[in-house]
């Protein structure tokens, strides 16, 4: 095993970094494998989108990146979006 140096007769072989482990560090976090990281997308507070973020990046300069761009609900807050479209269909409801 490539984390604890034992000889694991049927070795797992990482998907993400390669390297060979045991049963004990088969999982990501596990062996502290290197190819894999959690990959964390947040929603514009504008327009509510999933705003993707580069590896590492800090995602508070993802979203400025966004808004810059032109956010395509610029101006109103998710709630006021929400308000204007949750209403209730049913016939002589207040």
């Amino acid at each position: 095993c490539y984390e604890c140096k034992t000889f694991v007769d049927l070795p797992f072989v990482c998907p993400k970094c390669g390297e060979t482990v045991c049963n004990e560090h088969r999982l990501f976090d596990a062996h502290n494998c290197r190819g894999h990281y959690d990959k964390k997308v947040p929603n514009c507070p504008i327009c509510g989108q999933m705003v993707p973020t580069k590896h590492n990046e800090d995602p508070n300069v993802a979203v400025s990146r966004h808004i810059e761009k032109g956010c395509p609900r610029e101006g109103k807050t998710v709630s006021e979006q929400a308000m204007r479209f949750n209403f209730c269909s049913y016939k002589d409801c207040t």
